[in-house]
């Protein structure tokens, strides 16, 4: 009995798995139950699906009722076997004989009903045939019902399985509409970081330009002689500033993909002997040893300038950092087949083995680095790592253990020697200004003009100071400067806006447009060409840069 309850609870959820009770009309069963009708000289056809407590019509022909008790099933026995079930006359069939449907105004006398039997092999319902009087069918008859039988049953289960495959679709198309929204939520909020990053840039750009403009002034003084330790060491603590703000903001673009190389073929040597001048003061801070073996040869890579040094840069100021005062720090280059290998090696504290893999991660300070109470982020070796895969290379650490100190290698390959680019940076030594220049300083950030201001009215320029968009534009109508220096983020109007305002009004005469600005992506420099500067530079500003700048401009504009 137990058997039987679940073979019927199967059956049940078989029918209702096909989602086809209560279901609007069909064309294609109507044709099928016609069909049936005149194959076998019925005025009734019927399919009917036998579920819990009733029977229900898919479709019918001959009777009116779409369904009815399961006292009145014929077909409720119909299923209980294989074979089909035909009653010649229901007046003298036990099963029959009582069925509602004998006595009422259907007087059915004669039912064949053909097994629905679906692909989980479960009877569902019949095909079935009625009539009012007695009657019986013909082996041929009988086989044509059972091939509709199976037409009926066949079309059932492709009807479920188009509408599985309908909500399939749907939910396919679901997942992909929310998928291209979320992609968008994604755009957005990316758009949203980088405009978030430039900002954030620019606020702490702009403070610390104002810093170094103002040390710059105090380090020129002769009066602050005596101050001059203290003076370099805030200088060099501004820098150390900058240099953070410039990781923090790499390692985010490059990691979502907003960072492109400026690839050209270049002398390494000059990179290298650059990169240890930026980083000498602060070794001499700490009474260490820096040395340079250079390459035997000349060796040319295909590289990004700047970004090279950077890498070189944060490697020799990682060591710098990690290794005790008096110890030594070694920079030298191998060249094997196609590869240099640029290996900074230090005498600092060194590195447990499990952590080489985890130091060149975003933010990660290893156990020994933290109890040393040296700082940082755990930025500079990540920023490396990344910048060196940009270049189709690698970086790779070394050491022998704690107090063994440690060896960094960057790999990266070699290049032809042909166009080579010397590798020259944009830190200049200063030469004597032979002209000044009139020159407008344009910034809402006060403190930084004004020190920048004396420090180039030292070196014989004429500096006027203008806070907002519009006093630029007055200052440039009531005398037309050399060179003016703005601001791109002005309270008022746009740094760009006004770079193309004066292009467009004086497109006759010399104006060398100088941007100084705390935006410093590459998006950002392409941007302020097309509005028409000459020069994009960066907060805090690279003094040696700009003197060069005017410098160079100061000697086009003398006579022959």
């Amino acid at each position: 009995m137990a058997e039987k309850h679940v073979l019927e609870a199967r059956r049940i959820n078989e029918l209702h798995s096909l989602d086809i009770l209560d279901s609007d009309p069909e064309d294609e069963f109507d044709e099928l139950v016609e069909l049936a009708a005149q194959i076998c000289g019925t005025p009734i056809s019927l399919i009917s699906l036998v579920d819990t407590d009733r029977q229900w019509f898919k479709a019918r022909v001959g009777l009116k009722a779409s369904q009815t008790g399961l006292q009145e099933s014929v077909c409720a026995h119909a299923i209980l076997s294989d074979d089909p079930l035909v009653i010649p006359d229901t007046t003298q069939d036990d099963r029959t004989s009582q069925n509602p449907l004998v006595h009422n105004d259907v007087h059915m006398r004669f039912y064949a009903g053909i097994p629905l039997v679906s692909n989980e092999q479960l009877p569902i319902g019949t095909l079935c045939v009625l009539d009012t009087v007695p009657r019986i069918l013909d082996p041929q008859q009988v086989k044509a019902l059972k091939v509709l039988a199976n037409q009926v049953m066949a079309r059932i289960s492709l009807r479920a399985t188009l509408k599985t495959e309908r909500q399939l679709k749907q939910q396919v198309q679901q997942q992909h509409d929310k998928l291209l929204q979320m992609n968008e939520q994604l755009r957005e909020a990316d758009e949203s970081k980088d405009v978030y990053l430039a900002m954030l840039s620019h606020e702490l750009r702009n403070p610390l330009s104002a810093l170094h403009n103002g040390l710059s002034v105090i380090d020129a003084d002769e009066q602050f002689a005596d101050e001059s330790d203290t003076v370099q060491m805030l200088k060099r603590q501004c820098t150390q500033l900058t240099r953070l703000l410039d990781d923090l903001l790499d390692v985010s673009r490059i990691s979502r993909g907003k960072v492109s190389l400026s690839m050209q073929t270049i002398t390494l040597r000059p990179i290298l002997e650059h990169s240890l001048a930026t980083v000498l003061a602060d070794s001499r801070n700490k009474s260490q040893t820096l040395t340079l073996e250079p390459p035997i040869d000349d060796v040319h890579i295909n590289a990004d300038t700047t970004r090279l040094t950077q890498m070189v840069v944060n490697l020799l100021s990682n060591a710098i950092r990690y290794t005790p005062e008096g110890g030594e720090i070694h920079l030298s280059t191998a060249v094997t087949d196609n590869t240099v290998s640029i290996k900074v090696r230090d005498t600092g504290q060194g590195i447990e083995a499990a952590d080489t893999n985890r130091i060149f991660d975003p933010f990660i300070q290893v156990k020994n680095v933290r109890a040393s109470g040296a700082n940082g982020l755990g930025l500079g070796l990540a920023l490396v790592r990344q910048l060196a895969q940009l270049h189709g290379g690698s970086i790779q650490v070394h050491s022998d253990g704690i107090g063994k100190g440690s060896t960094f290698t960057l790999n990266l390959p070699t290049a032809s020697c042909a166009s080579i680019n010397t590798g020259s940076t944009d830190r200049q030594a200063a030469k004597t200004i032979s002209s000044a220049l009139d020159i407008v300083l344009t910034d809402d950030n006060l403190d930084s003009i004004r020190a920048l201001a004396r420090l180039l009215e030292r070196r014989g320029h004429r500096v006027r100071l203008a806070e907002t968009g519009q006093q630029a534009l007055d200052a440039v109508a009531q005398q037309f400067p050399d060179v003016l220096l703005l601001d791109i983020g002005l309270p008022d109007i746009s740094g760009h806006e006004i770079a193309g305002r004066l292009r467009q009004g004086y497109p006759d005469k010399a104006l060398l447009l100088i941007a100084s600005t705390g935006y410093g992506q590459a998006q950002d420099r392409l941007r302020s060409t097309n509005a028409g500067f000459d020069h994009h530079l960066v907060k805090p500003m690279n003094m040696d840069n700009l003197y060069a700048i005017l410098q160079e401009y100061a000697e086009q504009q003398e006579p022959d």
